[in-house]
């Protein structure tokens, strides 16, 4: 075939790709409807540079169409702090004035940060959330609890207090706290100053797995902003787990719904009132009952 030929068909089949391509996006319009896709385009990466280019032409454009709808990528960001601090205080001066405060409508007293790769979603990977916190002397935000895990970096001098599970963790600036995944916890400002935290949570990936959820309803909570009764001081944990060594066995170290661990496994075969060597020795099945596996801390 002459070179002139193969251009000659190359043009022709263009053309009945791109009339085929028009036909099954008319079968789309109707198909839609019945939340189907028929599908008109190749896979393609959402971000160029993620893959194959590192630079010039086409480098961070992303793929268009139906393909890319889940193709969105974070992109590099900085959030400067003298461009998002003065919000914080706005919502701080708002809140001090407010006969109904922020927490009480929406949970928190923060802006989120929003990756400019992902389309306005609350995240600043696809796995992270992480939102700027700031409380006023004397607010409280109310015990709950939820599946994502969560940790707090301060950023003020002062930093408030979170009570984890029952034990107060006063704060300060550079501090971390952490709140494993199913753990009860409360956070206020007992200071005379605003405190500010920047706060992360694996929100999204929960979302993503179906797995997302929070609980308010403390049994036992106190007060009017329900708080969870401080059992443990400040120092707590720092005394059971501040060195290398074997964990103590005069306390239990299981937290939150991890306390009251689900049985994940049975035995084949009949039980018995008493332990003996054929039920002892049958292979472990899992149930269907009982699928859950309990976290530790």
């Amino acid at each position: 075939m002459t070179a002139a030929a193969a251009t000659t068909q190359k043009k022709a089949r263009a053309g009945l790709s791109n009339k085929a391509r028009e036909l099954m996006e008319e079968i789309n319009q109707d198909a839609g409807k019945h939340n189907i896709w028929v599908r008109t385009q190749a896979n393609a990466p959402a971000q160029r540079p993620w893959f194959s280019e590192t630079g010039g032409e086409g480098s961070g454009q992303l793929a268009s169409g139906r393909v890319a709808a889940n193709q969105m990528k974070t992109m590099p960001h900085l959030w400067r702090w003298n461009e998002f601090s003065p919000y914080l205080h706005r919502i701080s001066e708002i809140a001090r004035k407010a006969e109904v405060s922020p927490i009480e409508f929406a949970d928190r007293q923060s802006i989120l940060l929003l990756n400019p790769g992902l389309n306005g979603r609350l995240q600043v990977t696809n796995t992270i959330r992480c939102a700027i916190s700031i409380y006023n002397p004397g607010d409280v935000a109310p015990v709950h609890l939820h599946s994502p895990n969560a940790s707090r970096t301060i950023l003020s001098d002062k930093g408030g207090y979170t009570v984890v599970e029952g034990e107060r963790c006063d704060a300060s600036r550079g501090d971390l706290i952490l709140t494993p995944n199913g753990t009860w916890h409360d956070h206020g400002n007992d200071s005379a100053e605003p405190v500010i935290w920047i706060d992360m949570l694996d929100w999204p990936l929960m979302e993503f797995l179906d797995a997302a959820w929070v609980d308010h309803d403390m049994p036992g909570a106190q007060g009017n902003a329900p708080v969870q009764p401080t059992t443990h001081r400040d120092g707590y944990s720092r005394k059971l787990y501040g060195r290398g060594g074997m964990m103590p066995t005069f306390v239990s170290h299981q937290i939150g719904v991890a306390a009251a661990p689900r049985r994940s496994f049975t035995t084949a075969g009949p039980t018995c009132t008493r332990p003996c060597t054929p039920c002892a020795t049958r292979r472990a099945i899992p149930t269907r009952a009982s699928r859950s596996i309990s976290s530790t801390r």
